[in-house]
């Protein structure tokens, strides 16, 4: 189900072929960022510990 979501957040992928090489990376302009933890964790880490 989280991937009918995907469009949303996920970015839009881009590459540049240069020198044999296909890189690519993330372009995240039209997307919403989503960052989720447990209680749990945030009650044990608080809010800067790892989600």
């Amino acid at each position: 189900m989280p991937d009918l979501s995907a469009d949303c957040w996920r970015g839009r992928w881009c590459r540049e072929v240069r020198d044999s090489n296909d890189d690519g990376w993330r372009e995240y302009d039209d997307a919403v960022p989503i960052v989720a933890t447990t209680l749990q964790l945030l009650a044990e880490h608080g809010p800067l510990g790892p989600v």
